[in-house]
């Protein structure tokens, strides 16, 4: 049984069909913005150990290790020495990019432009894309993240309570239902948090200068943020995702009462427990093609 969902408020249809200027335009911004990101060591590699499967998706690991197309989330009652969110840095770069031609076809197909004359016009949409994506991806690993906690504050209570509290599907549909409910109110925020929230001044001059933005263009329109959503929401065909359809079901209905408070204390960046003492955004690592062993 289905308590609530999220579903877009538009229908949308992403054919992906640009031009090979505007592709071009898509690898030239990723390729600068992640190399500046690289510059300032925001894009932190580190290895899991070799026996988590993380090539493997919409699966769990020894009952507790979330792996997920775009990331893995390590518990902290899994191994304090690896816990974190990883994302999947080749897995995110393809599909980003593939995304961005997504977002660029819609634009033109629903006549927002007809096409893209200048250099601005695109990076402005492209800004715009990247921040809704990035921030999707790191809501969904804080969502893994307040179930966790709430299984420590749980056991408090009532020892025999363990982490995970609720089977992975149901799991991660909460996760999606989350992410997919954000509304930021400042989009550049949600690129702070993807990153770990260091170097902000920084951060914030390399969005600007890397997609040429002034200073009153960093925030999205709230009808455009939500076609945005859309777009992810059909790219990733969720409506058909058996594991990862934005939904909260029946199953995990008993966590609901604590859910809501503690996902606003950590979406403000407030702590819930007192261990660990390292909080979601200071264990943000990525690991490569690699380190996923893939061929």
């Amino acid at each position: 049984m289905i308590i609530e969902e999220w579903t877009p408020k538009a229908k949308v249809i992403l054919s992906y069909e640009i031009t090979e200027r505007e592709d071009t335009f898509i690898k030239d911004y990723l390729k600068k913005f992640s190399r500046s990101l690289e510059s300032l060591g925001l894009i932190r590699f580190k290895k899991l150990p070799e026996d988590i499967p993380v090539q493997v998706y919409s699966a769990r690991y020894q009952r507790m290790i979330a792996i997920d197309p775009f990331l893995v989330y390590v518990p902290y009652h899994y191994d304090e020495e690896f816990w974190g969110v990883y994302y999947k840095y080749n897995w995110i770069m393809r599909d980003l990019e593939e995304f961005l031609r997504g977002v660029l076809s819609l634009y033109k197909t629903r006549s927002i432009v007809k096409t893209f004359e200048s250099i601005d016009e695109v990076s402005r949409v492209l800004y715009k894309a990247v921040a809704v994506y990035l921030s999707h991806i790191y809501h969904h690993a804080l969502a893994h993240n307040v179930l966790e906690d709430i299984a420590s504050i749980l056991k408090n209570y009532v020892p025999e309570v363990s982490y995970p509290i609720t089977k992975a599907a149901p799991e991660e549909r909460l996760c999606e239902y989350a992410a997919f409910t954000v509304s930021p109110p400042r989009t550049v925020n949600r690129i702070l948090d993807f990153l770990g929230k260091t170097h902000t001044q920084e951060v914030i001059n390399i969005i600007r200068h890397t997609f040429g933005l002034r200073a009153n263009e960093l925030n999205i329109p709230t009808g455009e943020y939500e076609l945005l959503k859309a777009a992810l929401y059909a790219h990733w065909d969720r409506a058909n995702d058996r594991i990862y359809k934005p939904e909260i079901v029946e199953e995990i209905r008993y966590i609901l009462p604590m859910w809501r408070p503690i996902w606003a204390v950590h979406r403000f960046s407030w702590k819930t427990v007192e261990d660990p003492k390292e909080e979601l955004w200071d264990r943000i690592f990525w690991i490569t093609e690699s380190s996923l062993q893939e061929a």
